[in-house]
């Protein structure tokens, strides 16, 4: 749990910064690492996909302009690469984190820094369910504090998006929250 939750605070917080400062040649790194690990996800090549989601989100930590964020991702390297190789033991639910990828790189590319937030804590909210580590509850409390909108919150940047899949989970306040992914309306 612990390793998720140092990814929801640093992760999240790393995609704002790399929305507000990104330049075109770190975005065409991102956009690349997004398209061989479509391709990882499409050959169900465990090793790879594994691998190019460690580098995507080492990418978005760099990218953030922060030596601080991409030197202690680098020195947790072993751990933080083994949480993501544990999602992907879910075969039926192996293009997730592809679309959540979309996600963060989409809000980056449109400098929208609350999105890019939004979106990547969703993905690690997501990416700690599909291992069983239920850290919605927790997380919820830090996005009373962060400035980040959490998860039902929907920024105001999403305005000109349309919601594409709505998954009803367990364990919320209610009982039941809606989980939105988003696509850029043509």
């Amino acid at each position: 749990m612990e390793v998720y939750q140092f990814r929801y605070a640093t992760e999240s917080n790393a995609a704002r910064l790399a929305a507000i400062r990104i330049c075109p040649d770190e975005l065409g790194m991102l956009k690349r690492n997004l398209n061989d690990f479509r391709d990882s996800v499409r050959e169900r090549d465990l090793v790879a996909m594994a691998q190019l989601d460690f580098e995507f989100h080492h990418l978005v930590m760099q990218c953030a302009g922060n030596r601080m964020f991409a030197d202690l991702y680098g020195s947790y390297d072993s751990v933080l690469l083994e949480s993501q190789r544990l999602p992907l033991t879910r075969h039926r639910r192996l293009w997730e984190p592809v679309s959540e990828h979309e996600n963060v790189v989409q809000a980056i590319e449109r400098q929208d820094p609350d999105g890019a937030c939004y979106f990547m804590r969703v993905q690690i909210l997501r990416a700690a369910d599909r291992v069983g580590v239920p850290l919605s509850d927790k997380a919820r409390l830090w996005h009373r504090t962060s400035g980040c909108p959490g998860p039902g919150v929907i920024p105001r940047a999403m305005d000109g998006y349309l919601a594409i899949k709505t998954e009803t989970r367990q364990g919320e306040a209610n009982g039941k929250a809606d989980l939105l992914c988003f696509r850029r309306r043509y």
